[in-house]
């Protein structure tokens, strides 16, 4: 990492939870904020919409989510298998925004299956979809609202949705706040029966609280509504109750396709738990990581590409054993940096 690079990372406050786990983090915290900017208007949407839905409540993200219909091409799996075979520094950083967002070799090897996703992965998974929407934002709500959506109205009259990835005790889920028609809903993908204050405890409050002060600031002409919105949990039926490490894709696949409307319009297209969506969930490790790394604003791109062409130019039986080496050794390795 160049010095100039480690000055930025230190003036953008990320450095100081990008490798921390989440179960020694003091409370748990957003990653990421991610608004609906409805500036652009020119894209092609990808899908049927209903005619009545407002243009503020069309997901941010479907228009490109990812298709989980097809296979995995050949230049993903070539990719991933470079990212797998642990031949890189785990230092060596693979995707990097101009804005200061990066992630190392380490951070994207924990895409490989049965490893829980760092937290890190899913606040620049954050600025992937911003970038696709040419939505620039800084990080950390709490503090820097203002700075989140620098390149929107302050006053977040037409923002529509926010989205807020959350870590908490070794899981991930999303907040998603609706602005227009003022809804608090937590999406998380674990089936559980508890009550929402003892699966999340004040968490949603204390959100909530930050955003009504703010939006009282602005004056936005939904505060008294949002006041007295009551945070609820979705009751997906792809929710699992015995998957324990796919979280962190889980919650990446949900900020993609989210629209802010009913059940019926969350089309996320994962199966029921089971070998299926056991499948589907490896597949998008692959498109998602491969989607991270080749992103036309990571400045890493052409040496990644040039790494997963060396790597796949080497016999393929020594690749195979390189791969069955790593398969060993990705776990110890992961925690090694957790």
């Amino acid at each position: 990492m160049s010095r100039e690079y480690a000055e930025f990372v230190n003036r953008s406050g990320r450095k100081s939870f990008q490798n921390t786990p989440p179960s020694k983090m003091e409370i748990p915290i957003p990653l990421s904020v991610v608004p609906f900017n409805n500036e652009e208007k020119g894209f092609n949407r990808r899908g049927d919409r209903p005619r009545m839905k407002s243009e503020y409540l069309k997901s941010p993200y479907i228009i490109r989510a990812v298709d989980i219909t097809k296979g995995v091409p050949r230049q993903e799996k070539h990719a991933a298998e470079w990212i797998f075979s642990l031949q890189g520094e785990p230092n060596d950083i693979v995707f990097h925004t101009l804005d200061g967002f990066f992630a190392e070799m380490f951070h994207m090897e924990s895409f490989f299956p049965t490893c829980e996703l760092f937290g890190h992965v899913i606040d620049c998974w954050s600025q992937v979809l911003n970038l696709d929407e040419k939505s620039l934002l800084k990080d950390k709500f709490i503090e820097n609202m203002l700075l989140s959506i620098e390149d929107m109205d302050a006053s977040l009259r037409y923002v529509g949705l926010l989205f807020l990835p959350v870590v908490r005790s070794f899981h991930i889920f999303l907040f998603v706040i609706n602005l227009q028609h003022p809804e608090f809903v937590i999406i998380d993908n674990n089936k559980v029966d508890d009550h929402i204050d003892k699966r999340y405890g004040q968490l949603p409050k204390i959100i909530k609280k930050y955003i009504l002060d703010y939006l009282e600031s602005q004056n936005h002409p939904k505060t008294e509504m949002f006041s007295h919105v009551m945070p609820h949990r979705l009751e997906m039926p792809w929710r699992t109750i015995n998957n324990h490490t796919d979280c962190g894709v889980f919650t990446m696949r949900h900020m993609e396709t989210c629209m802010g409307g009913s059940m019926n319009e969350f089309k996320v297209g994962l199966k029921n738990e089971s070998p299926a969506q056991d499948d589907q969930l490896v597949k998008l490790r692959k498109k998602y990581l491969y989607k991270m790394i080749t992103l036309e604003y990571n400045v890493q791109k052409d040496y990644v590409l040039q790494k997963v062409d060396e790597f796949h130019k080497i016999p393929s039986r020594q690749r195979s054993e390189l791969l069955a080496i790593a398969k060993e050794q990705i776990h110890t390795r992961l925690d090694d940096f957790s």
